[in-house]
């Protein structure tokens, strides 16, 4: 079965429209593949997501908005994403 590894930015672009947003949301609805994150991802949104807030590009409600749709689609391991196999060697 073909697969996708997503890394962080690719990954972002679920979360904070932007170039890229409408190909990742084709990407996580295909039937038939499978989708990989490393252990690391979730670690660097929280990043991604500081950085944003510091910067100005989003507000606090924006922040905890984010925080609780990736909490809420990465919560559940096999409704869109697997745990990368590259996680045994990291």
């Amino acid at each position: 079965m073909p697969g996708y590894f997503l890394d962080t930015s690719a990954l972002a672009k679920l979360y904070r429209k932007e170039s890229g947003s409408e190909l990742m949301d084709r990407i996580i609805t295909e039937p038939g593949w499978r989708r990989f994150i490393s252990r690391f991802t979730i670690l660097e949104m929280e990043s991604v997501l500081a950085l944003k807030l510091r910067t100005g590009e989003i507000d606090q409600q924006s922040l905890l908005t984010a925080r609780r749709r990736i909490e809420a689609d990465l919560g559940t391991e096999g409704s869109w994403w697997q745990r990368s196999a590259i996680n045994t060697f990291v």
